[in-house]
């Protein structure tokens, strides 16, 4: 039943919540759902303890600590109704992919290992993260996440206890889990979109490639400028090979197509940029038969820097449709700092699994509810 004194923005979360936290199968959790969300969204983690103060009795604060790190939901339905929610509301353009260092304190919470970070060049006591997001011109948000665990962490049972990993999560590389995330998103029935990865200095590009192509999924993958290609091979009408197989070579020595100069507008700044965009034919050594693939190395106009490359299959889009896939990695950039920062995945203290799973849904939802949805009446 509706509050008497509930407001139209009142009444909108309210509603919001319910449809997304429907899963949920305790009349509780839900509500501590919805609680618990309120906080992120008024200040981020440190406002739990004051959104509590306004619940009767003694014991709200511990109950949302509950309610993230100890109580049994399950994630995965809640994620699959906010990705259908932001869809039905953005219209991605894309799916795109964020490789996360979050560095910590000790080594209690799970999946916490020491690991060499290339964009900070040193050793780094930090838990990994992969997360795929629904991308536009103006940003993407986070609607699925993966934990990187070592085989440390899923051999041990005592860290497995400590940190309540299910039996079924195993130690499984970034690519893999990037396959499964895009697996799960056609599983909840969100129609296709490309995915761009920006895959350079994260191994497993060309397993990536492989298993998303074989998936029939369209692509953007990054890769490093020593990933060994091939030129792609046709046969003949006989059905024999044109010419001996060639020599692999890296991406950065491959013969480049004609260089185009692309323009297009950003979509947070509504500036434009100039891009150069050449293409050409290729294939993985071993697969010089396998047709589909295209390099591209990119630059921006003006800017004298090493080029980027990218391998795709969108063998129908424009140079300018390209172009405009190329820009949303770094869109989602505002994203990534507000889940760090404001949202304090970083400052998040809890140590197992699932809660470290329950955390990055809500903020997942509280970052689409800032981005997206009309929450000005809900804080003034």
């Amino acid at each position: 039943m509706t509050n008497i004194d509930e407001t139209p923005a009142d009444a909108w979360l309210r509603e919001f919540a319910d449809r997304v936290f429907a899963s949920l199968p305790r009349s509780d959790q839900r509500r501590w759902a919805q609680l618990y969300l309120i906080g992120l969204l008024r200040d981020g983690p440190q406002a739990i303890s004051r959104t509590a103060e306004a619940v009767p009795g003694r014991s709200a604060v511990q109950s949302l600590q509950q309610f993230i790190n100890q109580s049994p939901w399950d994630w995965a339905p809640v994620r699959a109704q906010v990705a259908l929610e932001i869809h039905e509301r953005m219209g991605p353009r894309a799916w795109t992919a964020a490789y996360l260092v979050i560095p910590k304190r000790g080594g209690q919470a799970a999946g916490v290992d020491r690991r060499f970070v290339p964009a900070l060049d040193r050793t780094v006591n930090s838990q990994a993260a992969v997360s795929l997001l629904l991308t536009g011109s103006a940003g993407g948000i986070p609607v699925n996440w993966r934990l990187l665990l070592s085989p440390r962490w899923i051999a041990d049972p005592d860290l497995r206890r400590q940190a309540r990993i299910p039996p079924s999560v195993a130690a499984r590389s970034e690519w893999e889990e990037l396959v499964d995330m895009v697996s799960e998103l056609q599983q909840w029935g969100l129609p296709r979109r490309p995915l761009v990865a920006q895959w350079s200095g994260i191994p497993g590009a060309d397993q990536l490639i492989g298993q998303l192509a074989q998936q029939d999924q369209g692509f953007l993958v990054g890769v490093d400028p020593q990933t060994k290609v091939v030129p792609h091979r046709s046969t003949r009408a006989d059905g024999l090979r044109r010419s001996p197989a060639p020599t692999p070579l890296p991406v950065s020595r491959f013969p480049a197509g004609v260089q185009q100069r692309v323009t297009v507008v950003n979509g947070i700044t509504g500036r434009k940029e100039v891009f150069r965009l050449s293409q050409r034919s290729l294939a993985f050594p071993g697969q010089e038969m396998a047709s589909g693939l295209r390099l591209l190395v990119t630059g921006r106009a003006g800017q004298d820097r090493t080029p980027d490359y990218w391998i795709t299959n969108l063998r129908d889009a424009s140079p300018r449709e390209l172009a405009a896939l190329l820009q949303l990695p770094r869109v989602d950039k505002p994203v990534g700092d507000s889940l760090h920062e404001k949202l304090g995945i970083r400052a998040f203290t809890g140590r197992s699994f699932p809660g470290w799973h329950h955390y990055v849904t809500l903020t997942s939802i509280a970052v689409a509810l800032q981005n997206f949805l009309p929450l000005d009446a809900f804080f003034n």
